[in-house]
């Protein structure tokens, strides 16, 4: 299970969560995640990465679906709340969703659908009983999350992140960056299969139209068509490695 998670529990009496009027710890986001848990995992001791797609407004829900899914074992896919239906579905589909977990305000979309495809439909409204029950140990090589490529040149592709990627992409930032807040934007390379990847730095010189260097944890290289590595100002295709990387489409 990602540290995020587990770290959580280091601060319980802190605040995890501001959403709207209403402040939430860490406390209260992880013993809603293990009630939820229970529900979700309806008798079975792990959702073996079954895919849970969920479709929630930000805020508390949001994170609390998120977590729960990770706790069961289950791999998250984020459904877009302003795509049309067939995108939706196109996800669905792809993903060979099992559950769905949605905000009352998107059920109308979702319930027909399910219904025929035979896919569990759970609102977030529901009250979940508080339970004490075990959940899975997880190891961090498996699979936690899909999310989809923007698809410019064919379909959308889905992008799979284990458990130690999603450790991972976090920390390089964190590392480099420390805290951004009131300073000038640093120009940075990043995308879906890898989180950031290459960064100015945060002390020293930021050249405009240049993205920098790897970040902690990270490696890059510069290669042509062949996968050769160029020669210094020659122009090549960037490959990246490291713990970041996703896991596979």
């Amino acid at each position: 299970m990602i540290s995020i998670i587990k770290n959580a529990n280091s601060f319980l009496v802190k605040t995890a969560i501001i959403a709207g009027n209403k402040t939430y710890g860490y406390s209260s986001l992880l013993g809603g995640a293990r009630s939820f848990a229970t529900h979700l995992l309806n008798r079975q001791s792990d959702l073996q990465e079954a895919r849970v797609a969920f479709m929630v407004n930000l805020g508390i829900d949001y994170v609390k679906s998120q977590w729960t899914i990770w706790h069961t074992s289950g791999v998250e896919v984020s459904l877009c709340l302003t795509h049309p239906f067939p995108s939706i579905q196109y996800v669905l589909e792809d993903t060979k969703t099992s559950i769905v977990v949605v905000s009352p305000e998107y059920k109308s979309i979702l319930e027909e659908y399910c219904t025929n495809q035979n896919i569990r439909l759970i609102e977030t409204t529901v009250e979940f009983p508080v339970a004490d029950i075990a959940l899975p140990d997880i190891a961090v090589s498996r699979r936690a999350m899909i999310l989809y490529t923007i698809g410019t040149t064919n379909k959308p592709k889905g992008v799979v992140t284990t458990h130690a990627n999603l450790d991972a992409q976090p920390v390089t930032v964190m590392e480099k960056w420390k805290r951004i807040s009131g300073q000038t934007l640093l120009e940075r390379y990043g995308m879906i299969e890898i989180g950031m990847a290459i960064s100015n730095p945060y002390h020293g010189e930021r050249k405009a139209g240049y993205v920098g260097l790897p970040l902690p944890g990270v490696q890059i290289k510069l290669v042509d068509e062949q996968y050769t590595a160029v020669k210094t100002g020659e122009p090549g295709e960037i490959i990246v490695k490291g713990e970041n990387v996703f896991n596979e489409y």
